[in-house]
């Protein structure tokens, strides 16, 4: 992963900020992004100047579905794994 570290302290430096500050400002419009697509909208977000951010129409029944498989796997196991 990239370490934004740099990034940040020059900014704070540039408007005299500190840099916790400049990493919340950074990353908010991601933190944003996030709970916006993690609520279950299908509406594209678009941010400027980095594009647009959405999830593929039938992505999140394909994630709930293999979601079921697996725990339906792993009752199965703890089932199976009691009768021995």
């Amino acid at each position: 992963m990239i370490d934004h570290a740099d990034k940040y302290r020059k900014i704070s430096e540039k408007y005299n900020i500190p840099i916790e500050v400049a990493q919340k400002i950074c990353d908010s419009q991601f933190d944003f992004t996030k709970s916006v697509i993690s609520k279950g909208s299908d509406e594209p977000v678009y941010l400027q100047y980095i594009g647009r951010f959405f999830v593929y129409p039938n992505r999140r029944r394909y994630v709930k579905e293999r979601q079921e498989r697996i725990r339906k796997i792993n009752e199965e196991r703890k089932k199976n794994k009691h009768q021995e």
